[in-house]
């Protein structure tokens, strides 16, 4: 089994990639992310960031090289229920 990788930001989890080979994709949490940036940029800013998501999320994926080539779950948070989206990387 590999090991899980996170990205939090002031211990909200934004990215996920668990360890689990049953649940492979990589887990963005839309809400997290949307907070997050609402805090430091203004609600200004969200309208924006729904427009160009998939590419923000690329660049947090980017931070990690072992995540190229994964795809990616965008949901509403960690709970899992609703999801916004998927993609590859």
């Amino acid at each position: 089994m590999g090991t899980s990788i996170f990205l939090r930001d002031y211990y909200l989890p934004l990215l996920e990639k668990p360890s689990s080979f049953w649940g492979s994709d990589v887990r963005a949490y839309n809400d997290n992310i949307e907070q997050r940036i609402e805090l430091r940029l203004g609600s200004d800013i969200i309208k924006p960031y729904e427009k160009v998501r998939r590419e923000f999320i690329r660049e947090l994926i980017n931070r990690f090289p072992e995540l190229q080539g994964q795809r990616v779950d965008v949901f509403k948070d960690n709970g899992l229920y609703k999801k916004y989206d998927s993609f590859e990387l």
